[in-house]
């Protein structure tokens, strides 16, 4: 009450279709943010064969509307993010990380100096697409932060979390608690400029468990005891029909 408001942004995900002149007005007057995926299987389907039409169209449609803009995640999180042709290197995790970090270059060398923030890697605490035990999924995260920072020193940089109550323990028996893995982000003194929350409220399993508003409350107080500013991702399912 004495300091009034926070300062806040809205964002909201562009999907990958590049929206009509009405669209992206109405996003323009709604948001002050666009979140472009720019995923590796729409970027690059076969191997070196490249195609960055629709993250360039959509990037520049953000900048005509003056939106600013956050790419990313760098760092595939899903299979719906990889390309098919990766999967061959699963068993090689030198190869694997140097392909990897090669795409994250090509992202942050294409777009620097258009965009306001990187979204560097997403689902940090859980286990991805690609078969990787904790420590190397942590190390590929940590590589892409610094290869991002090296090349753009000037644009913020965050990682985020999911099932941040971390309900995969119990589903999937990680052992890295949400808290304590970005607690030791800042410790490290990587230079993010922030830290993702995803809620995916109404999901399971996979989901952020049912909490009352005092909870999430509490969780954000919690969250923001690192000192650092906050991305809230927010996924709701479209009808009861999503999710059995």
């Amino acid at each position: 009450q004495e300091t009034g408001p926070l300062p806040t942004l809205l964002g909201s995900d562009m999907g990958e279709a590049r929206p009509s002149s009405p669209v992206m007005a109405q996003l323009a007057d709604t948001f002050h943010v666009a979140k472009v995926a720019a995923k590796w299987r729409q970027t690059e389907p076969r191997e070196g064969d490249c195609d960055w039409s629709a993250v360039d169209a959509q990037v520049e449609a953000c900048r005509q509307h003056g939106l600013r803009i956050c790419v990313g995640p760098l760092l595939p999180a899903g299979t719906t993010s990889l390309p098919d042709w990766l999967i061959a290197w699963e068993g090689d995790f030198e190869d694997l990380m140097a392909i990897v970090l090669r795409q994250v270059e090509s992202v942050v060398t294409r777009y620097r100096g258009q965009v306001q923030l990187w979204h560097v890697a997403s689902r940090i605490n859980l286990a991805g697409a690609l078969s990787l035990t904790p420590q190397q999924r942590l190390e590929m995260v940590i590589r892409a932060v610094e290869v991002t920072g090296r090349l753009d020193p000037q644009t913020a940089k965050i990682v985020s979390f999911d099932q941040i109550w971390g309900e995969a323990k119990d589903h999937q028996g990680e052992e890295i608690e949400p808290l304590q893995l970005a607690d030791a982000f800042v410790r490290a003194n990587l230079g993010l400029g922030g830290f993702g929350l995803e809620l995916n409220i109404g999901y399971y399993p996979g989901g952020t468990s049912q909490r009352d508003m005092l909870a999430f409350s509490r969780q954000l107080d919690m969250w923001s005891l690192l000192g650092l500013p906050l991305l809230i991702t927010l996924v709701v399912p479209s009808s009861s029909a999503d999710d059995p």
